[in-house]
């Protein structure tokens, strides 16, 4: 019980044990960000042979002066704005409908329920014949 109320603060082990997850988040996080910063600025061939060339912010200028450039994000705007709205109202809706009493209510919450869990299930299965050690394709594959 002493140890509890020591003052001293876990934190510094807690870091200690976090730094190694957090390097390897950072990591991948932040080299492909760099990179694509850096690809940014340069007018890259899709053939690797040939050198990249250096162009500054033309590539931005260009993007931001293009109108399909515009148009595309206004769109991409109002889908996300459509999906997100009209998700919230259609999940709050079966949400209320399915906690109203009913005739069959659990019979028809068990199936909602089932329709979410069954594509992770059929990928279980999918998953335990590739690696089976009989018959599995992993086999034929020579992994």
């Amino acid at each position: 019980m002493n140890r509890l109320f020591s003052g001293r603060s876990d934190m510094p082990f807690a870091l200690l044990l976090l730094a190694p997850s957090l390097l390897l988040l950072g990591g991948l996080v932040a080299w492909p960000m760099v990179s694509n910063i850096e690809i940014s600025f340069l007018r890259l061939p899709l053939n690797p042979n040939i050198e990249s060339t250096f162009v500054g912010v033309s590539n931005y200028v260009r993007i931001l002066s293009d109108p399909g450039f515009w148009h595309s994000l206004w769109m991409t705007v109002w889908y996300t704005a459509l999906v997100v709205a009209g998700s919230t109202v259609l999940g709050l809706a079966v949400a209320m409908f399915f906690n109203r009493e009913f005739r069959l209510r659990k019979t028809a919450r068990s199936l909602v329920i089932l329709s979410y869990v069954t594509p992770s299930i059929s990928l279980v299965f999918a998953w335990k014949y590739m690696f089976n050690n009989g018959y599995g394709i992993v086999n034929y594959l020579g992994v």
